[in-house]
């Protein structure tokens, strides 16, 4: 059965996590009470990422250029889809994050993923409203849920996941092959669960491409 490799956005494919960098250039107010509060379960992430992203002000080109400025793809990114083409494996973009930043960031250097997850977005009166699509009956806590995501893969063949934030923790003890940095490598260290850490994304490449040629 075919391998798939699913990966979080933001600090991932990232050098940076996009929403905190639009959050502080352009949202007026207290935004990060909301990571507080969804850090400590008070509010759902949805929830807090919905209000903070109403308190952002800005046109989409101040955003888009904020975001040329500052946001990078994490190191060896290029280099990793180039081989997931090479090897047939799809490359799934998983977030909870908004799409038109996603798109904005991976289409400034010609990379497109077979599908991707994440909130819809979309400028309105100077002010960004997101729309989770992703959600699941069972949990109100993001807005994307990857592990349900992550189970309807796992129905067509095994799942590499590559993560580092809050947000994948529930994806960790579900996947067959766990790259972890940040959070989510604390977590999986904390809880057990077998992982492989990176710091760069060829890191991630050369360890995938030994372990599909049975050398790792």
């Amino acid at each position: 059965m075919k391998l798939s490799l699913l990966m979080d956005f933001d600090g991932t494919a990232t050098d940076k996590d996009v929403t905190e960098v639009i959050f502080r250039r352009f949202a007026r107010g207290n935004w990060r009470k909301w990571d507080k509060m969804a850090l400590t379960l008070k509010v759902p992430v949805h929830k807090a990422l919905s209000e903070q992203f109403r308190m952002v002000e800005a046109t989409p080109e101040e955003v888009l250029s904020a975001l040329d400025e500052e946001v990078h793809l994490r190191e060896g990114l290029i280099e990793l889809v180039a081989y997931l083409k090479e090897v047939e494996i799809p490359w799934i973009i998983v977030s909870e994050g908004a799409d038109f930043y996603i798109k904005y960031i991976l289409g400034r250097e010609g990379l497109h993923p077979d599908m991707i997850f994440s909130y819809r977005s979309r400028f309105v009166r100077g002010h960004i409203e997101v729309e989770p699509l992703w959600m699941w009956e069972g949990c109100d806590r993001c807005g994307t849920c990857k592990r349900r995501i992550v189970k309807a893969f796992r129905h067509l063949g095994p799942v590499a996941y590559v993560g580092d934030s809050t947000t994948d923790f529930c994806v960790a003890d579900t996947v067959d092959l766990l790259y972890a940095r940040g959070y989510l490598k604390a977590f999986a260290e904390k809880q057990g669960i077998p992982h492989v850490p990176y710091l760069d994304l060829h890191q991630v490449r050369k360890h995938l491409k030994g372990f599909l040629e049975g050398e790792e």
